[in-house]
């Protein structure tokens, strides 16, 4: 279709990983699309290569007749294609009028020359673009925020502010990187009008989300991306709004406490991240948390590994009060973490690795021998580098080695991200049985879907800072009345 972004056979691998792997697909004037699936999909890897940061290896995107790949990331932006990051980058000590103003290209006072010689000139322009910023302030809604600091503005006003000025820069195409993500959903209603708005107006709009509730709202297409390959989404999995906010196995025992977590109040800066969390984890118990992103998993997840402080609350360990304890004191008492990066020692083979670990383990702990009778997967590598062992493969060999230090709790952090759901089905299979079989505890992060109604105890839904505890609905376990925790408030 004229006017619309085609990508053909696009592909871009780094390393021996395959980030994105032949997608094609049209972005269309006056649409919605919207690229659905888990982390490390491929989803931003592809907005990466429309807007110049990285070039495909093989294929061609083209825009009005122009190709894109292969250009500079000015050229493109240029040529009217903006992008939204998660990371909003607003100038905080300009007014929400003055970021919109500053979107504006080829603005004559930028030329001190042209400041001095054609005064009026200048003046009249700047006129201009404040009439044209206000209209644009309107249209996103944020007319009444004008002449506040944007560093006043609440997250999901920042966002709105961030494609105001993407429009006034002349953008058409509109690349969103998870607008909904950290935004409170009071503010939800507002940005999908926005969103709508956009594609009535004739722009392409083009969105990452893990919102699936959020996607049925706006889009009109819909591609899931998984391992880098990208197909039109089945009309289920879009509509599919959830089977309930979370749930407790009847079947699971009392257990004593382990992990407490009782009023935490976290952010960065001025930025309130997690409100009020209230949690428990008993000894050889597997609790899982669920959330989009922006919503606070990862900042608990900091918080009770001690790699970021909170603002009020406290953090127990075994009734021993850790709230204030480095990470590496955490880690001697036996707490363990393996973050969403996870990193293994390329240059060393498998078994290295594990050895290693259990030389560094705190605690008393099971030997290289017993994780390995738990972990059969990683039997025939102990001789391959890892730097030559697959994903899946590094992430099992990563969970091992966090084993093998003795911990009796474990904090994972997305483990699933990156893999098939093939693999990452059969990593935790292997993990939650060398878990059981040790008695040990875990909190696992996770978005991937079904998989932790197969393998935990209790799945908490954190929204916006604040967690959630119900029951899932007729498919899961029938359970008794369970609370839900009371928190103080929720980030705007």
């Amino acid at each position: 279709m004229s006017g619309s972004v085609m990508l053909e056979r696009i592909s871009r691998s780094f390393g021996g990983v395959q980030a994105v792997v032949d997608a094609t697909m049209e972005w269309v004037p006056g649409r919605v699309s919207a690229l659905i699936g888990d982390n490390g999909a491929g989803k931003t890897t592809l907005f990466n290569l429309v807007c110049g940061l990285v070039t495909p290896d093989t294929g061609t995107i083209t825009w009005q007749g122009r190709r894109l790949d292969g250009k500079s990331v000015a050229w493109v932006a240029s040529s009217g294609v903006g992008r939204l990051y998660q990371d909003v980058r607003a100038f905080s000590k300009l007014t929400a009028l003055e970021n919109v103003m500053a979107g504006f290209a080829k603005h004559p006072g930028l030329s001190l020359a042209r400041v001095l010689l054609t005064p009026r000139m200048v003046r009249r322009y700047e006129a201009e673009c404040a009439t044209k910023a206000c209209d644009l302030l309107a249209m996103v809604g944020l007319t009444e925020k004008s002449d506040l600091l944007a560093e006043s503005l609440s997250f999901g006003e920042q966002k709105l502010l961030a494609i105001a000025r993407l429009l006034a820069n002349g953008s058409r195409v509109l690349l969103l990187d998870e607008p909904s993500a950290g935004v409170a959903p009071v503010m939800l209603d507002q940005l999908a009008h926005v969103i709508r708005r956009l594609a009535a107006d004739g722009h392409i709009v083009v969105v990452i989300e893990h919102d699936r509730e959020f996607v049925r709202r706006i889009a009109d297409d819909v591609w899931y991306m998984e391992n880098g390959s990208a197909v039109p989404a089945p009309n289920g999995l879009v509509h599919q709004a959830g089977r309930g906010m979370g749930h407790r196995h009847a079947d699971v025992p009392a257990r004593r406490a382990l992990l407490a977590v009782g009023g935490i109040h976290a952010g960065f800066g001025a930025r309130k991240v997690l409100l009020g969390v209230d949690l428990d984890i008993g000894e050889g118990e597997i609790v899982g948390i669920r959330g989009r992103n922006g919503s606070g998993k990862s900042t608990l997840a900091k918080v009770i590994t001690g790699a970021l402080t909170p603002q009020r609350g406290q953090v127990t360990m075994s009734g021993v009060d850790i709230t204030r304890w480095t990470a590496h004191r955490r880690q001697r008492m036996g707490l363990g973490y393996l973050p969403q990066a996870c990193r293994a020692f390329p240059s060393m083979t498998v078994k290295e690795n594990l050895e290693f670990a259990f030389s560094r383990r705190s605690a008393e702990g099971p030997s290289v021998g017993e994780v390995l009778d738990l972990m059969q997967m990683l039997k025939p590598l102990m001789a391959r580098s890892a730097r030559l062992i697959s994903g899946g493969e590094r992430q099992a060999l990563c969970c091992a080695m966090v084993l093998l230090t003795g911990a009796r709790l474990l904090v994972l952090d997305e483990p699933s991200a990156g893999l098939s759901p093939q693999i990452s089905s059969a990593l935790m299979e292997h993990l939650s049985l060398a878990m059981r079989a040790r008695n040990v505890a875990a909190l696992i992060i996770e978005q991937r879907e079904g998989l932790l109604e197969r393998f935990a105890d209790r799945i908490y839904d954190l929204v916006e800072g604040r967690p959630e505890l119900r029951d899932a609905g007729e498919d899961a376990c029938p359970a008794a009345a369970v609370p839900v925790l009371e928190t103080k408030g929720v980030r705007q």
